[in-house]
């Protein structure tokens, strides 16, 4: 089948999340989002506070062979099962969720446009730019709401890791996109743009 492999990177909290999802409700159900944080290592291995000192910005957090596998897999007209993670307790999930092959496939993550297993997969780069103090802001509204850790676990986090890995790895892809969104503004007008680029792009190759 054809398909479109869009990956969008930026730094935590930047608003690329955000940015993939309003692209998979405008295409709806020709299109997937995978998510680069699903594919975590299983750290189950591991006692719990050994789990919690993990680098977890680092590119090597990510299980990336099996990322770009089911990629390809997507791509190539077949169905897959991805893992999921838990992110409280730093290990995967015993389910696993099903996805089916369709026209466009979403990736979003820190690293995802800048991973060399994915370079021959990706039809278009997007980077997603927003500033420390932002991207700070969202990530404490996120990580105490969804993922179970205070505010002093979620700045302790930010200054250790977060901000030296997105200088050393995240910043950078900025250079390699095709595309860069502005995260501090509301994102309609870009999602509707890049929605149209892929739309031209797969009547293209179609």
């Amino acid at each position: 089948m054809d398909c479109c492999v869009v990956g969008i990177s930026g730094g935590t909290g930047s608003g690329k999340t955000t940015l993939a999802k309003m692209l998979a409700q405008h295409f709806g159900q020709d299109c997937v989002v995978v998510s680069q944080d699903w594919y975590y290592r299983d750290l189950a291995a591991l006692p719990p506070e050994e789990r919690a000192q993990v680098n977890f910005d680092a590119p090597d957090a990510i299980e990336a062979p099996l990322l770009a596998a089911q990629l390809a897999a997507l791509a190539g007209g077949r169905a897959v099962e991805v893992p999921q993670y838990d992110f409280a307790l730093h290990t995967r999930r015993p389910e696993s969720l099903h996805l089916a092959p369709v026209p466009i496939v979403i990736v979003e993550g820190l690293h995802v446009i800048g991973m060399p297993e994915l370079d021959g997969l990706l039809t278009l780069r997007i980077f997603v730019d927003a500033s420390d103090t932002l991207r700070l802001a969202r990530r404490l509204a996120r990580d105490t709401r969804e993922r179970g850790r205070t505010e002093a676990q979620v700045i302790a986090q930010f200054e250790a890791t977060v901000r030296p890995m997105h200088t050393r790895f995240v910043a950078p892809l900025g250079a390699k996109a095709d595309v860069v969104v502005d995260g501090s503004a509301p994102l309609e007008s870009a999602s509707a743009a890049l929605a149209a680029r892929i739309e031209k792009r797969l009547l293209t190759e179609g």
